[in-house]
């Protein structure tokens, strides 16, 4: 039996929703990106920025083409999942609010101005990468698509691996790093 009409509807609306949030959240960081550009502030690497906006995009056609062409059998969403999920977009919040108009998901900087450590940056140094990397593995296992949650966790791993040190290397570099 395969995936049948109500579930494509549920599946079209639910990656409508991830849609919608993703893209409020870019017009949110060019926002704030704009702004920082006006103080002064200069982008370091972008290097991220396109890795993750290719492989975000590609991660979620790779989950509906797991889901229509591999997926044999009828599935069910599990609410754990649903929940954190949820909980993943609440905690991505708590990082927006907590930066202000110094949140972007580009390696700007501002001459002069000191590390923000309030809310979750005062908890993890990169708070949005980790739950950016827990949302790209999360995601397809909503849906049963677990080829793509490994697939896309290993690639974003490695993005992940070059991108730290060098993120880290170029804050470290200035007196007082944004």
């Amino acid at each position: 039996m395969g995936v049948g009409l109500m579930q494509i509807v549920g599946i079209f609306m639910f990656f409508t929703i991830v849609i919608w949030l993703r893209s409020v959240e870019w017009r949110v960081s060019r926002r704030n990106e704009r702004w920082l550009r006006e103080r002064g502030g200069e982008e370091k690497d972008n290097f991220r920025n396109k890795a993750f906006f290719f492989l975000y995009h590609f991660s979620i056609f790779s989950i509906l083409l797991e889901i229509l062409l591999i997926k044999k059998s009828v599935f069910l969403i599990s609410f754990l999942p649903v929940i954190l999920f949820c909980c993943l977009v609440l905690l991505k919040l708590w990082c927006y609010m907590s930066l202000g108009r110094f949140w972007n998901t580009k390696n700007i900087q501002l001459p002069h101005v000191i590390v923000i450590k309030k809310g979750p940056y005062k908890l993890i140094r990169q708070p949005y990468l980790f739950l950016l990397t827990a949302e790209l593995f999360l995601l397809p296992f909503l849906f049963e698509a677990y080829m793509t949650a490994f697939l896309f966790l290993l690639v974003h791993l490695v993005i992940l691996k070059v991108d730290i040190p060098a993120l880290v290397k170029s804050k470290l570099l200035k007196k007082n790093p944004i």
